[in-house]
Parts: structure tokens; C-alpha cells; sequence
């Protein structure tokens, strides 16, 4: 989505749906509200180091701008 302005909130509505014998099925919608904000620079360096199976360490190098980081993990 382009030309979202920085610093405010917007509302999507998400809806799944599913083609059964030529009939359209849908999801209750569910809401997500998201709050822009401006890009900072990246960083330059990201690492990881596994200890053990389950238990990672993950470093990176200060972004420009940044005040704060949030980070996320996918299995």
C-alpha cells in the first residue's frame, strides 16, 4: 500500500476466503489497526549464533535514527 502518511494509524479489515463447488465462502473479518512510522537507516551488520537447539543470540550494529528495534521470528 503506497502513500500511507507517517505517524498514523490505519484500520484493515482481513477476510478469508475459500471456493467451494462455485460458491464463495468467507471468514468473519478481523480488524487490524497499524501505526506508521518513518524508515531509519538500516544496519550494517546482523548476526546470529545458535547455543544449544532452541536458543539463539541475535546482534546487529545501531541503526541511524533509530530509537528503538522490534524484532521478529518466523519458525
Amino acid at each position: 500500500i503506497s502513500n500511507l502518511e507517517d505517524g498514523v494509524s490505519y484500520t484493515f479489515d482481513i477476510i478469508a476466503c475459500k471456493t467451494i463447488d462455485n460458491e464463495v465462502h468467507a471468514s468473519n473479518p478481523i480488524s487490524v489497526t497499524i501505526k506508521t512510522m518513518k524508515q531509519t537507516g538500516s544496519s550494517k551488520t546482523v548476526s546470529a549464533k545458535l547455543y544449544g537447539y532452541d536458543d539463539v543470540h541475535v546482534y546487529w550494529s545501531k541503526a541511524s535514527n533509530a530509537t528503538h528495534y522490534k524484532v521478529y521470528y518466523k519458525k
